[in-house]
C-alpha cells in the first residue's frame, strides 16, 4: 500500500511501471492506476521518484497531509 509507505512525505510522488509513467501525485492519498499491458511476465521494473519543491521556502506554508490542508511552515 503505497498510501501507507508516503504517509509521512510532503513531496511530489511519481511511480514508472517499466518506464510507463502512471502519474505524479501531489499530496495523499497516493494512489494510482495503471495499465496491466505495462507488467511482463517475470521481473519488472517500479521506479519511484520522490521530488521536493520551493513552495515551502517561496510562500512560507506546506501542505499537512493529516489534515489535508495549507499551513504556515514553523520556523
Amino acid at each position: 500500500d503505497l498510501n501507507k509507505e508516503f504517509k509521512d512525505t510532503e513531496d511530489v510522488v511519481e511511480v514508472l511501471v517499466n518506464g510507463h509513467s502512471m502519474g505524479s501525485r501531489l499530496w495523499s492519498p497516493y494512489k494510482w492506476v495503471g495499465q496491466s499491458a505495462w507488467i511482463k511476465t517475470g521481473k519488472n521494473r517500479i521506479t519511484i521518484k520522490c521530488t521536493n519543491t520551493l513552495s515551502r521556502l517561496l510562500t512560507g506554508k506546506r501542505f499537512n497531509h493529516r489534515a489535508h490542508r495549507i499551513v504556515e511552515v514553523k520556523a
